[in-house]
């Protein structure tokens, strides 16, 4: 319905966009990179014509001097069958703020991949802040290359397949005070993805994709610096709140690239971080020894420190601070004018916690880049999600001092 294209700094604020029969709006790509070809001729795999749209579009100039800077905000976007927002290597270095995105891919009129919310391949510096996202196929789904990704104090809820999708790359992208509320939280096949003080509702499952090679970049550039499969972990799991689903929902079957590869299993439970079991800490030896084929089969080390398990969510093996506590966890969503606030009961259950401090992240394995907003720079974790100023202790999960936040509603 409306979209730059490949172009660079569009404002696109304070449109109403419904029913399109794919996407209401699309931050790229021209068809010279080769879109669809994988489609049209059955020839290479849709994996390799994807690796090679990445070269072609460096040898015609991608960069965020050409391309993308986009600011999306306050739009109310619904009704439509593939994506609310989505992009490929064109929205690099946007903003997608303060929409109200729903009822994305109901009608089921069509198959495959692409569908959710909001949509990206190659979200690069990319900050997506404050949406409202309910009723969709996916929340939220970024697709390779989220490399300076910022995901941060978005309410998703109701989603069929998962709230938060993020597929083979390899960071740092951080993904910080969100409310993720459906019966799925997270599906991370990616590795260097840092999650901080989210309120996690659902179930959490992490896969290695070990036949995928996918790019990572130059820090804050498109320059490719190099390509590596997913050998899973490389995540940072700090002071989140877990809970189970209040409601069971039906998942909605999807077609899956990466359904025939195993999963990590969550053996005790899949609220929580079961899945990384199997996956080292810091401080363990897990480089390992020999030549290529032993490093190809590497796990990655996991960080995990100040989480909160209740509901029956588990913390898994080897995380040294973890607290399970008994009480519950309820919220309610009450609209007025044009917001919706979500409010939190049962907070006076969690304990208080260290604050984090500034450079608590490190850097990613693969692109060797800090864990920094794209926008902002190096993050020091002093606001919760409503603003509030944390102290020195502080809860685990998005709030602090308060317990209830409000997002962007717009009746149709």
């Amino acid at each position: 319905m409306l979209g730059p294209n490949w172009a660079r700094g569009w404002i696109i604020e304070d449109y109403h966009l419904h029913h399109a029969r794919c996407s209401a709006i699309r931050l790229g790509a021209p068809r010279f990179i080769g879109e669809n070809r994988w489609t049209n001729e059955q020839v290479k795999h849709g994996t390799q014509r994807e690796r090679e749209v990445v070269f072609t579009a460096l040898h015609h100039g991608w960069s965020r001097d050409t391309v993308g800077g986009h600011l999306v905000q306050g739009c109310h976007i619904h009704d439509c069958e593939q994506t609310g927002i989505c992009g490929h290597l064109g929205g690099i270095f946007s903003v997608i703020s303060h929409n109200h995105i729903h009822h994305i891919h109901t009608r089921r009129r069509f198959g495959g991949h692409e569908m959710a919310g909001i949509k990206l391949h190659a979200p690069i510096d990319v900050r997506i802040e404050g949406n409202h996202i309910h009723d969709c196929k996916r929340g939220i789904w970024l697709d390779w290359q989220a490399q300076g990704t910022r995901v941060h104090r978005n309410l998703i809820y109701q989603s069929n397949v998962d709230d938060f999708y993020t597929e083979v790359s390899h960071g740092p992208a951080i993904i910080d005070h969100n409310c993720f509320l459906s019966a799925t939280s997270v599906k991370n096949c990616s590795q260097g993805s840092a999650f901080i003080h989210n309120l996690m509702a659902g179930a959490v499952t992490m896969s290695p994709i070990p036949i995928r090679y996918t790019p990572y970049h130059m820090p804050h550039s498109t320059a490719v610096m190099g390509l590596m499969t997913i050998l899973g972990g490389d995540d940072r799991w700090f002071n989140n709140l877990f809970v189970t689903p209040c409601d069971a929902q039906t998942a909605l079957t999807v077609e899956d690239e990466n359904a025939d590869l195993d999963q990590a299993s969550n053996a005790d439970s899949p609220y929580g971080l079961a899945c990384y079991d199997e996956w080292p800490r810091p401080h363990d030896d897990w480089i390992p020894s020999g030549g290529v084929p032993n490093y190809a089969k590497a796990r990655l080390p996991v960080w995990r420190s100040g989480n909160v398990f209740m509901m029956g969510a588990y913390p898994g093996k080897n995380e040294d601070d973890s607290l399970q506590l008994s009480g519950k966890i309820t919220w309610r969503m009450t609209k007025r004018d044009a917001t919706i606030r979500l409010e939190v009961s049962g907070l006076e259950h969690l304990t208080q916690i260290d604050s984090l401090h500034a450079d608590c992240l490190g850097l990613a394995f693969q692109a060797e880049c800090p864990f920094e907003d794209p926008q902002q720079g190096i993050l020091t974790w002093r606001t919760d999600i409503t603003g509030n100023t944390r102290n020195a202790q502080t809860r685990s999960g998005p709030f602090d001092v308060g317990a209830s936040c409000e997002w962007p509603y717009f009746s149709d």
